[in-house]
Formats: C-alpha cells, structure tokens, sequence
C-alpha cells in the first residue's frame, strides 16, 4: 500500500514577510487563497511589484500570501537574508505578534524542509535559528507562555505536525536551559533533533492525535524511522538520537528500542518530556491543568520526578 505525499504545495505567511526592499525582484510569485486554491496575485519580476504589494496589504480581507512548493528555494532566498529579525525585541511591538511572527517563520522552515528532507541548504537555515531560538523562548517567560498555552495551530495534519514540533522545541529549550545546558554539550543539535522529532510524519503520516503504539506500528517505528530518513552526511549524530530516542523512558517502558535512563542523555530526556506534555496539550487538545495532570500521574516513573517537578514549575509560571 502507497503511502500518501506530504502535503507541503504551498506554505502561507502573514504580509509583512513581504516588507523590505521592493525596488528590486522578489525572487518568487505572490500567490492568494481563493475557492480553495492558490491563486497567482503577481509575479516576483513585476515591474509594478512595490504598488501591487501595497495593494494586497491595503486589503482587509487578505491577511496571508502563498509561496508554491517549485518556488521554495527562490523564498527561502528571500527570507534568509534577515531570519534574525523576528527574534528581534521591538518596545512598539506585543509579544504576541512577535510570537506569532516566529511561529510563522519556523513553520515555514520545517515545511519546506520536510518537502525535501534530502536538501542541506533546507536543513541548514532551519539549524541556523536555533541559537536565536533556544535564546529568546529560554530567557521570555511571556513569549513561552503564550506560545505554549494561548496560540492556536491549524487542523490540518501538516499545520499540527509544525505546531507541535515548535512547540516541543521551545519548552525543551526552557526545560534545557535549567537542567541540561552543559558546557561542551551541542544544545543547538539537540535542539534541532526537537525541531526534527517527528520528521517521520512527511514518509509515513499516521494519526497526530492518536498516541497508542502497541496498535499503530507505524507509530511505534516512527522515531527509528525518522533517525533513518535523516541518516544524511550533513546531519549531526546527536539530532538522529534526539529523533530516535524522544519516545524512549528512564524505566524501559518506552519505544522503539526500550532503553533506561543510563542510556537517555539529560537533554534529551528534556525533549522528551516536551514532547509528551505537548502531545497531550496540542495534539489532543486538553486544557493545560488535564495535561499537566496527565504527566504527574501516567508519566510517574517514565520520566524521573525532579524532571517532571522543573515542568510543573514552569507551566505554572507561564499562567
């Protein structure tokens, strides 16, 4: 039986991806959603481009452009040159938007990377915002709260997929910056591999929401499945552990390949842990006290308890 596609054809970002100089060409097609379809607003050579992007952000009902998939890599051109911005502070700015703003761009990055895992400069400029990433969300309590417990991903197994893995990336980098962020010790690998837990999802997709592995196989092999599909030279070791081991407990009871606490490295175990509160709060959709709850109560033992206290202790900060 054929496994279906990822279904990365277009990506959508808010507007104002689209600021900066317009004097010269985009690089890219602005498409728009319309019945259902991407539908081409102007081309990136268009001699009136600044006049016609104007246009389009003057309009109340438009809040989003598209980028079609055979035009990644003229985008991602485009919105390399100043990924940094986003993480910059603005007193003018919310927190909220700006939070917003990094959630676009990140999932931006993981979508197009997962349309062609197979691409070094893909990888390479979702790995070059971990630093900025791992910084910002570590050191504004604000930020992290509103991005774990107020803002909201699509239905959409792709848009699910993203959130979760921002999500799960942004409290590993808290719970890390507390517990596990040795000297010598590559955080910003680890923190891809977080990024990158779920890669799996773009070969084999299985039901996001659903977390049974003894019924879905599937499920079960996706972290070795995932460790597999980045077994690539430019990928670091420790981003193919983080993949392969975020499902794993300290007590064995995890998959795929069972292994104990000697064997979990303490970063690691933080991804896991992420990966596990948000799977509960993101992907099926609990209130954040039931997934709190769920972690102190079914998770006792899988992961070790001054673990689970630092996650209590930061949740609860962040409300």
């Amino acid at each position: 039986m054929s496994v279906p596609k990822f279904k990365a054809n277009t990506i959508a970002l808010p507007l104002h991806f689209l600021d900066g100089d317009l004097s010269k060409e985009l690089g890219f097609d602005v498409y728009i959603k319309a019945g259902g379809k991407a539908v081409l607003y102007c081309r990136g050579d268009d001699i009136r481009l600044k006049e016609r992007i104007d246009r389009l952000k003057s309009k109340e009902s438009v809040s989003h452009f598209l980028v079609v998939e055979d035009q990644y890599a003229s985008f991602l051109n485009h919105l390399s040159k100043d990924l940094g911005k986003v993480f910059e502070t603005d007193p003018e700015q919310k927190v909220e938007d700006q939070v917003e703003s990094i959630y676009q761009q990140q999932k931006s990055l993981l979508m197009i990377y997962g349309s062609n895992i197979q691409s070094k400069e893909y990888y390479s400029v979702l790995r070059g915002t971990c630093s900025l990433f791992y910084s910002f969300f570590c050191e504004n309590p604000k930020a992290l709260g509103h991005l774990l417990l107020k803002l909201n991903v699509g239905s959409e197994p792709e848009e699910l997929w993203a959130g979760h893995a921002i999500k799960t990336a942004a409290l590993s980098s808290r719970l890390i910056s507390e517990l596990a962020d040795e000297a010598g010790k590559p955080i910003f690998e680890i923190l891809q591999g977080a990024f990158l837990h779920d890669i799996a999802f773009t070969k084999a997709p299985w039901d996001l929401k659903t977390e049974d592995p003894k019924k879905n196989p599937t499920y079960k092999d996706h972290p070795r499945l995932g460790a597999e599909m980045l077994n690539l030279d430019f990928v670091n070791p420790w981003v193919k552990t983080v993949i392969n081991r975020h499902e794993e407990h300290v007590d064995g009871s995890g998959f795929p390949e069972g292994v104990r606490n000697e064997d979990i490295d303490p970063a690691i175990l933080c991804v896991a842990v992420a990966n596990a509160f948000d799977r509960f709060k993101t992907l099926e959709g609990l209130s954040t006290e039931a997934a709190l709850k769920k972690m102190l109560i079914e998770k006792m033992g899988a992961y070790p308890l001054p673990v689970l206290q630092k996650l209590q202790s930061i949740i609860k900060g962040l409300n």
